[in-house]
């Protein structure tokens, strides 16, 4: 099985072996017949692209839908600075964000989106490729009719992840804005997360399942604490405590 996947941070592995796209590839395809082109910070429309020069390559397609509202395109080389959408806090992009809604409506965003999930499912229904669309964050988009798979609201289980950060309980999102050091976590999940969602992946492909449309927050049993982050963000916390001690 070839199996190629498509989106945001929510499918970027950075360099860890514990992220979902990782666990799903060693159960159905052989390494050289799995690609993640997941990009952390990109937009529907980066995603879109890679999706168009690439999915002939494979028959088992991930589509992680992000957010309408990120910069459909970016200066040269910031690709990853779509998500910097009405933020003052990225020097190439201020400039931009300053006259956003001058630039780009939102009522044009969520047509490109809406016409990108369009594209994406009739592209694989036409040649005879599996997809899962996973939308990232909520839709702010009326879904045009497929039958593949949608599984919705996977940031709302990040969101409710929590870590314990010196002898306190801590949302881990909340933590990260305060340390401004990124995301410990693979895909924006805990270990026993990410496994439950490559497991969620792995019989909907078995099964080829069609006509299926759940929210993952609702629909599965989720792990909001994991050993394994809890070690991550101790070292964090040793880490931070050692700077302000200096």
């Amino acid at each position: 099985m070839k199996l190629g996947i498509f989106g945001d941070s929510y499918a970027d592995c950075h360099t860890y072996e514990t992220g979902w796209p990782n666990l799903l590839a060693k159960e159905i395809s052989k390494q050289d017949d799995f690609k993640n082109y997941g990009v952390s910070g990109t937009s529907h429309w980066f995603s879109y692209q890679n999706f168009l020069e690439n999915f002939h390559n494979y028959d088992t397609i991930v589509f992680c839908h992000t957010n309408s509202m990120r910069w459909p395109v970016t200066p040269p080389g910031e690709h990853r600075k779509a998500f910097n959408i009405g933020y003052f806090s990225c020097p190439i992009m201020d400039p931009f964000n300053k006259v956003r809604k001058d630039i780009l409506s939102e009522d044009l965003l969520q047509f490109i989106s809406q016409s990108i999930f369009w594209n994406v499912n009739r592209l694989c229904a036409e040649n005879k490729k599996y997809l899962i669309n996973i939308f990232c964050f909520t839709s702010d988009f009326e879904l045009p009719k497929t039958n593949f798979p949608i599984l919705s609201n996977l940031d709302q289980i990040s969101r409710k992840e929590q870590v314990l950060y010196g002898l306190k309980l801590r949302y881990v999102s909340d933590l990260n804005k305060i340390l401004s050091r990124g995301d410990r976590r693979d895909c924006h999940l805990n270990p026993s997360n990410n496994k439950k969602l490559a497991n969620i992946l792995k019989e909907l492909i078995y099964n080829k399942t069609t006509n299926f449309c759940v929210d993952l927050l609702t629909g599965y049993e989720w792990d909001y604490r994991d050993p394994i982050l809890d070690k991550t963000y101790k070292w964090e916390y040793e880490y931070e405590k050692n700077l302000n001690n200096r």
